[in-house]
C-alpha cells in the first residue's frame, strides 16, 4: 500500500466516524407527518383506513423530497469542497401501505384495541392487517446526486456500513393501543417499539408456525394507483355485512381502473401463498414480501426502490 494510499484511509475512516456521530444528532431532529387532522376512519376497513392516510401523507412528503431534488440538481452543478464544510444532511421520505398476513391468513399482533384481553397483551387473531410506514433516510449533501430518472441516488454509505443509522422508520397504525396518547390525538410510533409491543419477539418460540406474520410492503404511489375494493370480502355469504362499511365512496385506483380491475384486495395483497419471499431490488406494482426475520432485521430498508421514488 502507497503512503498516499494509507493516508486516504485515514482520512475516510475520520470521516466515517464523524457522519456516523453527526447522522445519530440530526435523526433526534426529524419526525414524521402526524395523522391527518380529519381522519378518516371506519373499524374493520384497515386497508381503507390505510389509503386514505397514505394520500394525505404522501401530499406533505412530495414537497420535502422535491426540495431534496432541486439541491441535488444544483450540487451537480455547483463544486464543493465538502472537507472544508460541516456535513449537512438532506432529509428523503419513503412511504409505503404494509399488508401484514401469512398463507394461513391467522396472524397474531399484540396491543390491538379490539382485543378485550389486556392482561395477556391485547392479542388478536387477524386475518390480515395493514398499517402505514414512513421512512426518513439522511443523505450526506456533499452525496446527494440523481439517477438518471432523476430521481435521489442512493450513496454508496448506504449499502456499504450497514451499521450507520442513515434512515428511521415509523408506523401509523390507528388500530394500536401504542398510538393512544392522554389527549385526542394519535401518535405515530417508531418501528423498533412497534414490532416489540406488537409481534413479541421473546414469545417466538411459544407462538405456533401458524399463527406468524409475513408482510408485504407496497410503495405509496403505487397502493394509490393500482388498490381496488368493491368491499365484498366482508359480506357474508346472504349478503349481510360483518361489519358495517365505511360511508365513503368504493375505492379504485386509476391503473386498477385502467385495467378494469374492480376488486384486488386478497388476492394481489393479502395473498401470501407465493414462493418467492425475499429482499430482493425488485418491486413490483403489488409490492415486495417479506419474511419476519428480514422484516425484524429492517433489511427492505431502501433498497426495495430509489430513495424517495415511493412517493409521487
Amino acid at each position: 500500500m502507497s503512503k498516499f494510499a494509507a493516508l486516504l484511509t485515514q482520512a475516510d475512516a475520520a470521516q466515517y466516524m464523524q457522519r456516523n456521530s453527526l447522522v445519530q444528532s440530526s435523526q433526534s431532529t426529524i419526525s414524521p407527518p402526524p395523522f391527518p387532522i380529519a381522519l378518516l376512519y371506519t373499524s374493520c376497513y384497515c386497508e381503507q383506513n390505510v389509503y386514505h392516510s397514505i394520500s394525505h401523507i404522501t401530499s406533505q412528503l412530495s414537497d420535502i423530497n422535491q426540495t431534496a431534488v432541486k439541491t441535488a440538481k444544483i450540487n451537480s452543478t455547483t463544486k464543493t469542497t465538502s472537507s472544508l464544510q460541516p456535513i449537512q444532511f438532506i432529509p428523503i421520505w419513503d412511504l409505503y401501505s404494509v399488508f401484514i398476513s401469512n398463507p394461513e391468513k391467522a396472524v397474531l399482533l399484540h396491543q390491538q384495541k379490539a382485543s378485550n384481553l389486556p392482561n395477556l397483551g391485547y392479542p388478536v387473531i387477524w386475518d390480515y392487517h395493514v398499517v402505514a410506514l414512513a421512512t426518513c433516510h439522511l443523505v450526506p449533501l456533499d452525496l446527494l446526486c440523481l439517477t438518471s430518472t432523476n430521481s435521489i441516488a442512493a450513496p454508496f454509505c448506504f449499502k456499504n456500513n450497514q451499521d450507520l443509522s442513515w434512515s428511521q422508520s415509523w408506523v401509523y397504525d390507528i388500530d394500536s393501543n401504542l398510538s393512544s396518547t392522554s389527549s385526542e390525538s394519535l401518535k405515530v410510533i417508531r418501528l423498533e417499539e412497534y414490532n416489540y409491543h406488537t409481534f413479541r419477539s421473546e414469545l417466538k418460540s411459544m407462538i405456533p408456525k401458524d399463527f406468524r406474520p409475513q408482510f408485504r410492503l407496497v410503495p405509496a404511489n403505487h397502493f394509490l394507483n393500482w388498490f381496488a375494493s368493491d368491499r365484498s370480502h366482508m359480506r357474508n355469504q346472504d349478503g349481510v355485512w360483518k361489519s358495517p362499511p365505511p360511508n365513503w365512496d368504493l375505492i379504485l385506483g386509476s391503473k386498477a381502473r385502467e385495467i378494469g380491475v374492480r376488486n384486488n384486495l386478497i388476492h394481489n395483497y393479502v395473498d401470501m401463498n407465493v414462493t418467492e419471499i425475499g429482499t430482493s431490488h425488485m418491486i413490483g406494482s403489488y409490492g415486495k414480501l417479506l419474511d419476519a426475520q428480514s422484516w425484524f432485521e429492517q433489511k427492505f430498508g431502501i433498497f426495495l426502490v430509489g430513495l424517495g421514488e415511493t412517493i409521487g
